[in-house]
């Protein structure tokens, strides 16, 4: 039985710039717990223990789980260990993050860096947005809602929809609301399944977003006033 716990994931990709990128994401971390997942290619393995130790000196890590790298499964393979793994009996709220950027070395750009701060802000360090939301009945919460009238591309025959998506893909989730929708709505195992997968656990109405800001972005630089002081406290 949870007791207003919350905790974060983190999906880590330690290819490009990682260090900077997670060091950024985990400055300030008010969540309970931390997990911890690592996709990397297979001659990559013998880097953990350098990676995990890394970690351990910017926080704790209550879950650590690792996958082999595989493009096409995107952030899945890691979303489903925190499913199938985590005793999600003991808490409220998840936080879904990722090491945004880390992938590519042309998406480490200063737009995206900035990008992956508001993200950060809203979801990680705001968290006590989250959880007033959740306490107003909302039931997920991020920034930049999309509406979606496309279906996700398809994966092994079939077609996966989304009525919306938030952009950049850090989510919060009310799980003592949506906890058996969590764990067993289908996932596409497709490089954007994780994205479209929130869209599928509740109506809009109840997916609560503290800003949507009209940028590109890909292309724009943002500074931290540009989007604090918009914030309805």
């Amino acid at each position: 039985m949870n007791e207003n716990r919350s905790i974060l994931l983190l999906n880590i990709f330690p290819r490009n710039a990682w260090k900077e990128i997670v060091y950024s994401l985990l400055q300030y971390v008010p969540h309970d717990d931390i997990a911890i997942h690592l996709t990397l290619p297979w001659y990559k393995y013998p880097l953990i223990p350098f990676i995990k130790a890394y970690i351990k000196k910017l926080t704790k890590i209550d879950y650590l789980y690792i996958s082999l790298n595989q493009k096409k499964f995107g952030e899945t393979k890691g979303f489903e260990k925190f499913r199938k793994n985590i005793a999600w009996e003991k808490y409220s709220s998840a936080t879904y993050t990722h090491s945004k950027g880390s992938s590519r070395r042309r998406k480490n750009t200063k737009a995206i860096r900035d990008w992956t701060e508001f993200m950060r802000y809203y979801n990680i360090e705001r968290d006590d947005l989250a959880q007033k939301a959740f306490s107003d009945g909302y039931l997920l919460y991020g920034t930049n809602i999309l509406t979606q009238d496309a279906p996700l591309r398809k994966c092994n025959d079939r077609e996966f929809y989304a009525k919306y998506i938030f952009a950049g893909n850090f989510v919060t989730i009310n799980i003592s609301e949506l906890r058996d929708k969590f764990l067993n709505t289908p996932i596409a195992h497709c490089y954007y399944g994780i994205e479209y997968f929130w869209g599928n656990l509740c109506d809009i109405s109840k997916a609560y977003s503290p800003l949507n800001l009209d940028f590109n972005q890909y292309e724009t630089e943002l500074k931290p006033f540009h989007y604090k002081w918009k914030l309805k406290e």
